[in-house]
């Protein structure tokens, strides 16, 4: 390669050499009195491995920059994903809460209405009240004025006047006026009896709302090294199946070799968590859902009982019980597809709902130490647990 001749500023000789440790031309002049001895190269040369070098380097940087730009792309998408997510659950929450207060009103306005009803009733009664017993008094008063006159009079002046007097302050009069009507006493107790329901049901409501409001839906997953080997779990992490036929797994401590269990992932020392289970699916002989020391047994014969560190309900065969020592049976109106576990370790709280319905199954009341993780048995072929999110 031919590159246009530039001289020596200092000795007016063509440069055809490079000096590669100060990365300058130089010419013959300069190598011959050693200025640059040994960091030299021919010139031609060394432009062609500086044009490779750099060659390389563009080509490296362009993959950089490609990459660079994709995982750009991914994470804008991503995070934009995160953003409308958010924006959308912003608006059923706000949707939510206009629909809670829509309600409100509406019961308000009627409860009001039968209150000013009601206030109207008890004030026309008042002023029906007030008049009759306002001309009663108003009438005794002055026939006591006229008996009053006829006792200090020394002569009567006729005694039928007198007779007549006497007849008509023995006469019966209305009696029993009740200052409240049982009609309206009755109307009074049933909207108290609203105020007090609308009470109670508002502050079970609060306590409820703000309860499941504090709880963390956990993101649970399956730890695969504690599960048996006759348990599959699929490439998620969030589904585990039953096969007759074990799978050939590595040693591990912490897997369950005697039992058909699976532990979760996500260890809880404090706080309030829930996550769900789907339990509706394939065959199932039976399956057990619940939480258990971290500390707790794997190997050998395990007793699924509070006092060795498990808390659970199980179905067996149709039949559905909670764990504890003796199990405690269930009745339930219908097999639940999908279980609720809700875990409150501070209150030492664990229960077990229909998370469909809401209804309460059982609940544990726990004096928790340590680490606690979510518990999984099962059996079956082709019976399954999904656990969600």
């Amino acid at each position: 390669m031919d590159f246009p001749t530039k001289l020596c500023a200092k000795h007016r000789e063509a440069l055809k050499l490079l000096c590669q440790e100060d990365q300058r031309c130089i010419c013959m002049v300069c190598h011959a009195i050693q200025l640059h001895t040994p960091h030299r190269l021919p010139r031609d040369e060394a432009v062609q491995d500086r044009l490779d070098k750099l060659s390389t380097q563009l080509t490296f940087l362009k993959t950089e920059k490609e990459e660079a730009l994709e995982t750009k792309l991914s994470g804008e998408q991503e995070i934009q994903g995160m953003l409308n997510l958010v924006s959308v659950e912003m608006q059923k929450v706000a949707n939510n809460f206009n629909k809670m207060q829509e309600f409100l009103k509406d019961q308000e306005k009627s409860l009001v209405l039968q209150m000013e009803e009601l206030n109207r009733d008890i004030t026309e009664w008042k002023e029906q009240f007030t008049t009759q017993l306002s001309k009663k008094v108003s009438y005794l008063s002055n026939l006591m004025a006229e008996l009053e006159e006829q006792h200090w009079n020394p002569v009567l002046k006729l005694p039928e006047d007198t007779g007549n007097l006497l007849h008509r302050a023995e006469m019966p009069m209305v009696k029993n006026f009740k200052p409240v009507l049982p009609e309206l006493r009755d109307r009074i107790q049933h909207l108290c009896g609203k105020s007090w329901v609308l009470q109670r049901s508002m502050k079970r409501f609060t306590e409820c709302l703000q309860s499941e409001l504090e709880k963390r839906k956990v993101v649970l997953t399956l730890d695969p090294d504690t599960a048996n080997p006759h348990l599959f779990i699929s490439p998620d992490q969030k589904t585990v199946s039953f096969r007759e036929s074990p799978q050939k797994l590595p040693y591990s401590a912490e897997r369950f070799d005697s039992h058909f269990c699976v532990l979760g992932q996500e260890a809880f020392s404090s706080g309030k968590h829930c996550w769900e289970v789907c339990v509706g699916v394939g065959s199932m002989e039976g399956w057990a859902v619940g939480v258990s020391r971290a500390s707790g047994r794997r190997k050998g014969e395990v007793s699924f009982v509070p006092s060795e560190g498990i808390w659970a309900i199980q179905m067996l065969k149709g039949c559905y019980e909670a764990l504890t020592s003796p199990e405690t049976p269930l009745t339930l109106h219908s097999p639940p597809e999908r279980l609720e576990v809700s875990l409150d370790y501070e209150r030492g709280s664990l229960t077990f709902s229909d998370a469909e319905t809401g209804t309460l199954i059982f609940a544990f009341s726990v004096d928790f130490c340590g680490e606690i993780l979510p518990f999984f048995w099962l059996w079956g072929q082709g019976a399954q647990l999904t656990v969600i999110p």
